[in-house]
């Protein structure tokens, strides 16, 4: 049976699929897919699939897909996905991502790095997942051109992890934003330039292990709390 969809359709001009079969490897499926509109998950298993996306900036699952607008997520079993790093990255049209709140992980997930970097996405975003094992959340928000109101409040990041540019250059858009658990070992430029944000809380933050606070808040200029 189908054993892998890596790099499927990378870089192609293809507006619209449907996939099906029980891939094992998927990541970089869609990267670059300027043109992808509209995609299908309904038929494909993708539970045996462990990596989506690589580190820093390279292999995401639907980076660089400047069309698509909105995608169904709800069903579909990320159970035993480690590595999510750079799912959406500059998917600048994109508005809805449907089951995006619940999304099921493996509980071993390290890294959700570039998630929504430079991403357009949509007014209020609440997410559940399983981030207890991640220990890189570098530009997951970082520069999306639509969030308001961020509602992380159910996260529980129990392991250190990196949060670099975590939620920064969101200029005239972030005004709140609600944490759970956080143990940063680094807080470089996590919301730096959110000229509007001027809420921000956390359940629990232990900074015991981290080594940076370079502009952590910088041009925060409504920050009150």
């Amino acid at each position: 049976g189908l054993n892998t969809l890596q790099g499927a359709f990378e870089k192609s001009s293809i507006e619209r699929v449907k996939l099906a079969g029980t891939p094992k490897s998927t990541q970089d499926c869609f990267f670059m897919c300027e043109s992808l509109q509209d995609v299908d998950l309904s038929l494909v298993d993708v539970s045996q699939t462990t990596i989506l996306g690589m580190p820093y900036s390279y292999g995401g699952f639907f980076q660089g897909c400047k069309a698509l607008k909105s995608i169904d997520l709800r069903g579909v079993d990320f159970s035993k996905v480690v590595n999510a790093a750079n799912m959406f990255r500059e998917c600048p049209a994109l508005e809805e991502v449907l089951g995006i709140e619940n999304l099921t992980f493996s509980s071993n997930l390290t890294d959700i790095s570039s998630y929504f970097y430079k991403s357009q996405l949509w007014e209020r975003v609440t997410l559940h997942w399983d981030v207890s094992s991640v220990t890189r959340a570098n530009q997951v928000f970082y520069q999306v051109s639509a969030l308001k109101y961020l509602d992380l409040s159910n996260l529980h990041f129990n392991t250190p992890c990196e949060f670099v540019y975590f939620m920064a250059n969101n200029h005239n858009s972030l005004e709140e934003a609600y944490f759970g658990t956080i143990r940063p070992t680094s807080l470089k430029q996590f919301a730096t330039s959110c000229y509007l944000l001027h809420t921000l809380e956390f359940v629990s933050i232990d900074t015991s292990n981290c080594t940076s606070f370079y502009w952590t808040f910088n041009e925060c200029r409504k920050l009150q709390r």
